[in-house]
């Protein structure tokens, strides 16, 4: 019984930390910055809802949770990304995806995750992963429903285990796109004179 009232009383806290700091943001006070500096990551993902992800350094890793307009607010879940701290979210422009960059003990990874199946069902299923290890990745935005990233691996050398060989890596960043419906990674090429993107 203890130990239920302080995990009732640890998520009340979580939350009244959220909608302090959502306050503030909305109100201008604060500026998405300056929570991304706390470890507090924001991201529309469609119907006036907002995924906000709360870094810790405890052993649960970072908090998940849906904020709605209404109030409707709910937690997710803690620690569902693969690695433990979430520095970037975004979510595609239909809203049936979301891109999570995690980090553990300096390594980044990319997932893209289901988000109907995150907002609709609470289940956090990963469709694709990108792991450089040991090299660098992020990603720089959407082109439709595929996936800019940025790494210093050439991600689409891509062995079975999904990983690049490390001997090679790049001296430079490079683009890449991942299309989402086949899980294929080709380098990112900008046609000449235009502002489209071609594979």
């Amino acid at each position: 019984m203890t130990d239920n009232i302080r995990s009732m009383k640890k998520n009340w806290v979580w939350l009244l930390g959220v909608f302090f700091c959502f306050s503030f943001f909305v109100q201008g006070e604060i500026t998405r910055k300056t929570l991304e500096e706390r470890g507090v990551l924001m991201a529309p993902i469609g119907n006036n809802l907002i995924l906000c992800v709360i870094n810790t350094h405890h052993e649960s890793g970072a908090c998940w949770y849906i904020l709605a307009e209404n109030g409707n607010n709910q937690k997710l879940g803690s620690n569902l990304s693969q690695l433990m701290e979430v520095q970037l979210l975004s979510a595609s422009p239909s809203k049936k995806y979301l891109a999570v960059l995690s980090v553990g003990e300096g390594h980044p990874m990319i997932e893209v995750v289901d988000l109907k199946l995150l907002k609709d069902k609470n289940k956090y299923k990963t469709l694709h992963i990108v792991d450089p290890y040991p090299g660098f990745v992020s990603f720089v935005g959407w082109y439709g429903e595929r996936l800019i990233l940025e790494s210093d691996m050439p991600l689409n050398h891509r062995g079975k285990d999904g990983r690049v060989n490390s001997d090679l890596a790049q001296q430079k960043n490079a683009r890449f796109i991942l299309d989402i419906t086949t899980g294929t990674i080709d380098p990112l090429k900008i046609r000449k004179g235009t502002t489209g993107i071609r594979k």
